[in-house]
Formats: C-alpha cells, structure tokens, sequence
C-alpha cells in the first residue's frame, strides 16, 4: 500500500511510469469491479478509462 501512494505522489508529479505502473496493476480489477454493475463490458471499459484519464 504505501508503494501505491508513493506511485500516486509520483503521478501528481506527472511522472508517466508511475502512472502505467497503476494502471497496470489497477485497470482489470476495476473494470471487474464496474461491470458487476453495468452489466455490459464496453460501458465498464468506458468507465474505467474515463476514470484515469480523469486521475
């Protein structure tokens, strides 16, 4: 966890491995977690990459 908010500090920064790094690890799991709500994979797709584009 705490490599996690160092990996987010270092986005903030603008540091784009840092970035890919969570994404990485963060994108399947919550796009899984989305799609048990939507019901459709795309709409959970869409959402999860609005989300970091948003981050």
């Amino acid at each position: 966890m705490i490599d996690d908010i160092h990996l987010y500090n270092q986005v903030k920064k603008g540091n784009k491995p840092a970035f890919e790094t969570l994404f990485r690890k963060y994108y399947e799991v919550i796009a899984r977690f989305i799609y048990r709500y939507v019901k459709d994979s795309d709409t959970a797709e869409e959402i999860t990459q609005e989300l970091f584009i948003s981050f």
